[in-house]
């Protein structure tokens, strides 16, 4: 669904699904109504994320060059699409989905540019609820992915923040440990660090998807070193 996942010259508007049934893979377009809307805009950079309970799927924030920041949430039942009144003001955000919520955290403004500190959920009743969230106290949200283990009804993270005053970056694995609304308590893996999992880099995106217990992270950073090269993607996994 949409554009490209870190590039702004190429956002999207495509709708396409993979049939197990007949093995290949199918572009919605024409007059189906599972195309995307035409008052939805074309974008990139957004999060796509799957509501298990409700058999949902959001499409949430991400960019557009003509509109800026897209800070829309659409909702697609398999049939229809219908735009929800909750927003999401970010794009190359983390995001995912439990049972009772949906999660964000972290992302930019616009693509490169200032890094969010806001953390979100949106509740049974897509009612947005902004929350506290002190994952590395003093540090500035960049780069993160958040993502469920285990059948647990919270999710799990990996994030990146900027330090201002070393111009350095800190790189946590952590948890959602307890539900308070405007408070959540956050824990950091216990026995466990991000180092090995990340080098200490200005991570563009962070895309996580869960198979078999294991989280399996996309990482994108732009290579310095490389003439004519924007983006780096590395492929790393974390296990429960």
């Amino acid at each position: 669904m949409g554009g490209d996942c870190c590039d702004p010259d190429a956002p999207g508007s495509s709708v396409g699904y993979y049939d197990f049934q007949a093995t290949a893979w199918q572009e919605i377009g024409g007059d189906d109504p599972r195309r995307w809307p035409k008052e939805m805009a074309e974008r990139m950079g957004h999060a796509v994320v799957a509501l298990p309970e409700r058999d949902r799927v959001w499409v949430m924030g991400g960019w557009s060059q003509n509109g800026g920041t897209c800070d829309d949430i659409w909702e697609f039942d398999g049939s229809t699409w219908t735009m929800q009144k909750a927003r999401c003001e970010a794009c190359l955000c983390g995001a995912t989905a439990t049972k009772e919520e949906v999660w964000r955290v972290g992302g930019f403004l616009d693509p490169g540019g200032k890094a969010t500190a806001t953390a979100m959920l949106y509740d049974r009743n897509n009612a947005p609820v902004e929350v506290g969230v002190k994952i590395a106290s003093g540090r500035q949200y960049c780069a993160s992915a958040l993502f469920v283990l285990g059948g647990s009804d919270l999710p799990s993270g990996v994030g990146t923040f900027f330090e201002s005053a070393s111009r350095s970056y800190k790189h946590v694995m952590f948890f959602f440990s307890k539900e308070r609304h405007a408070n959540i308590e956050v824990s950091t893996a216990k026995g466990s660090s991000a180092q090995g999992v990340f080098l200490p880099h200005d991570y563009y995106h962070i895309q996580a998807a869960v198979f078999q217990g294991s989280a399996f992270l996309r990482t994108l950073r732009p290579d310095r070193n490389e003439a004519g090269s924007r983006l780096v993607s590395y492929l790393v996994r974390v296990e429960k």
